[in-house]
This record gives structure tokens, sequence and C-alpha cells, in this order.
């Protein structure tokens, strides 16, 4: 049968009956008529779809059988986590390990960076670290305030906020608040200033200067403090600026008509006996005979017509507040101006006396109702220390109202019964007294106590 000759120089397709299937190639041209060139004859074009398709006949080709072979299962020396099988022979080689005793394996440690050095597990850097400072485990001591620190490889500390090392001992950390300690005002070393009549303060770092009460810093020079007192200055009385009138005198902060206190009036005092020396106190006149010292007081004190802070102690137990007298010889008030110095005076217990441990002096409150006190301790007659005697006598100044309070300690021996004494107040002149008792045995004993009024 033909299958396909085109224009090639066909070749036929024959079937055998067996049903092989036989190819048949061009053989050399047989007789007949010439070759004729394709090239040179016309084809005509040609409609495939006219051209219908012959039906092929497919061929069964019977496969041959294969033998195949069973191959057992291959024994794997270890476990695996499925069922391994193989359709052949495979031998795989496998490696297992050599149990290790944990006795027998050694830690190497890695080898610390340079400036490191190796602290059991760790590197540490034994220039800077608190915890191994200079040597392995040497740890930093801290301190209140404070936290440790390591430079060059020796301790220190480090201040917290608001507080230093003032004194340099990092043992008890950083003592000092720098924000309220005016000795160390900001900084270790910055001491505030002290001005007159003020307290130094620190406040947040910053000094500040804090009047005490009864003064005030009128002019506003802060070199000078607070310098006007305003218990006294009639020009500033009672604040700043306020101007007393013509004729009226500023005592204790207030303007008043007249020249001070009239008279006192001489009452028992409720006050109880105060020795200074027991306080925190200035001691004047140990162990002496007629002598005499000044002092300023914490505040002004209006008597009879003087306003001063300025005062005078007598160790015949006077206290002065004009020229200082060491006058022993007593008389009974009113002297007159015969007496000279001895004027503008309280008379405590004058007598011709002599001191063992002398005169204390103490402040006592706040103000506007601080005391100011004297004692004169342990007091024997003139001129012989006789061990029998001793006389205690305190006098108070009050800063409220201007009292006077005489008040008697322990009173024992000869001549502490007021028998040879003066107890009162005089003024200026020596001309205006009150007076309690004069040379009157059994005038005083130990626990009286007597308040001289001031009177306008």
């Amino acid at each position: 049968m033909l299958v396909g000759c085109a224009w090639f120089g066909c070749a036929s397709v024959v079937t055998p009956g067996d049903g092989a299937v036989v190819f048949d190639t061009p053989g050399p041209p047989t007789d007949g008529p010439a070759p004729v060139d394709a090239l040179d004859v016309p084809t005509p074009p040609v409609d495939v779809r006219d051209v219908p398709v012959p039906p092929v006949d497919i061929v069964d080709v019977p496969i041959p059988p294969v033998d195949i072979v069973d191959v057992p299962p291959i024994d794997v020396p270890f476990d695996l986590p499925f069922d391994l099988r193989f359709d052949i022979p495979v031998d795989i080689p496998v490696d297992v390990p050599t149990p290790v005793d944990a006795r027998d394996i050694v830690d190497v440690p890695l080898p610390c960076m340079p400036g490191f050095a190796r602290c059991g597990a760790l590197c540490r850097d034994l220039s800077t670290d608190p915890a191994s400072c200079g040597a392995c485990d040497r740890v930093c001591p801290s301190g209140p305030n404070a936290f440790p620190v390591c430079r060059g490889g020796s301790c220190g500390i480090v201040c917290d906020r608001s507080y230093g090392d003032c004194n340099g001992n990092p043992s008890d950390g950083c003592e000092t608040n720098t924000q309220t300690n005016p000795d160390a005002c900001g900084s270790c070393g910055v001491v505030c200033l002290s001005r007159p009549n003020s307290t130094r303060t620190c406040v947040f770092g910053m000094c500040q200067s804090a009047c005490l009460p009864g003064f005030a810093d009128c002019n506003g020079i802060p070199a000078d403090g607070c310098e006007t007192d305003l218990n006294v200055t009639a020009t500033s009385c009672g604040r700043c600026g306020n101007l007393c009138a013509v004729g009226q005198l500023c005592m204790g902060g207030a303007c008043r008509s007249g020249a001070g206190y009239r008279s006192y009036i001489a009452a028992r005092s409720t006050e109880g006996f105060i020795d200074a020396c027991g306080l925190p106190h200035n001691t004047y006149l140990p162990r002496t005979d007629d002598n005499t010292a000044t002092e300023t007081l914490p505040f002004a004190f209006q008597f009879y017509a003087t306003n001063t802070r300025n005062i005078w102690l007598s160790s015949n137990v006077v206290v002065g507040f004009r020229m200082p007298s060491a006058a022993y010889t007593n008389s009974c008030l009113p002297f007159g101006p015969m007496m000279g110095a001895l004027d503008t005076a309280i008379l405590g217990y004058w007598d011709d006396l002599m001191t063992r441990e002398g005169v204390c002096t103490a402040t006592l409150g706040v103000a506007p109702t601080r005391r100011w006190v004297a004692t004169w301790r342990d007091m024997h007659m003139c001129c012989t220390d006789d061990p029998s005697v001793h006389m205690n006598i305190s006098i108070v100044l009050n800063e409220t109202g201007h009292n006077v309070d005489v008040v008697f300690g322990p009173m024992i021996g000869g001549g502490s019964d007021g028998s040879g004494a003066t107890v009162g107040v005089v003024n200026e002149t020596g001309t205006v007294a009150s007076q309690f008792s004069c040379n009157a045995p059994g005038s005083i004993r130990s626990g009286t106590a007597i308040r001289f009024i001031p009177v306008f």
C-alpha cells in the first residue's frame, strides 16, 4: 500500500502478511522516462483539506515477561524512626560515637581581651570595675548618699546629687547636704558670709540671709546685714519706713507718746529660779570683787526712758543701762543724783559681795517672747571666803512687756537674808525708784521672787 509519496521520489510501504513492518528505500532509477527536475515542473496548489488521511493500523507489540527477584530487607545496625526497606542490597556504614566519661572533660576558658583579667568565670577590667578594683574580688565600699567607683585600680565614691564628701573621708560617704549647709552651700568649701543681725542660710545650694526677729534690712545694702532695730528706731518702728510722730518714742516696735516708762510697781512674781550657768551661756567676773563687765542683749529693752541693748553687770548684783559702776556701799531708794553713775539700774541684791563661779548669762525662748537671764552663782560676802555662805540670784529681763524679775535661788549663810542689801530699780537721775527691800532682815530667803512692772 502506498503511504506517502509526494514529490520526493517516493518510497513504498508494504505490509506483509506476518505483520512485520518493512521500509523500502528509494533505489536506482528504473527503466522509464527520465527523471524530471522538480524545480522545473510547476506544482499545482493542493488543498490539504481535500486529501483524505487513511487510517493507520496500530500493531500491538507484546512485552516479554521479566523475572523479579525478591530481595530480603536489610538489617540496619541502629534504630530509625521509621521502617526502612530497600529493594536491593545496600551496605551503609554507620559511625557509632564512643562513650566519654564526664570526669575526663576539661573546660578550657577562652582568653580575656587586652586590658581585662580573668576573675573566676568572668573577664573583668581591674582598673574600672568596682567589684574587682585593682585585684580580683576586691569590692569597693560605698557609704551614705554615695555609690562606689573604681578609677585606675583605686576605690573611690561618687556622691548623690545634693551631697558632698566635704570631710574627705569616704568611710562615712557623702556626709554633707550641700543644698542646706551654709558652710558648704552648693559645693564643699563654699561658706555663706555672716551679716549683722541675721542668720546664714543655704537654700537649694544658694547662700541667703534671714534677719533676726525685730531687725530688718531697711537700707537694702546686703553688706551691713539687717541694720535696723524695728523695736527702737523711730524712723522704722515695727517696720521699715514707719515714722513715729514728733514727741513719740519707738518702744517694742510701737510708737508711744511720752518719755518711756514713768515708774515701776514691785509685786510678787510667779517666775521660778533659773540658773543660767546650767544653760548654754556666757561667763563673766569669776572670783572677783567690785568689778564690772558689759554685754549686748539679744533684744532692745525699754527701762524708764532708756531704750537700749547695751547693759553692764556688776559683781555686786547690779544690772545697769548707762555708765558702769562697781559701787559696793548700798543705800535705800531713791538716793538722788549723789550716786552719780549708779543710776538707770536694777539692784538685784546690792551689797558688798564677791563672786566664786562668776556671772552667767543666757537667753531663753524665741522672739517676741524671749527672756534674758543673768545668774550670780554661789556668791559670798566680802572680804573673806566663808564656806558656809552660798547666795544665788538671777535677774530676768522679759522682751514682752519689759518686766523685770529678781528671783532668789538657794540663799544660805550670813548676809543672805537681805539684812544688808537693797533690792529695787532706779531711773536715770536717781530720783524715781521702786524699792522692794532695803537692809531688812528676813525680807529675802530661798525662792523669793519679785516682779517690777513698768508704768507709763
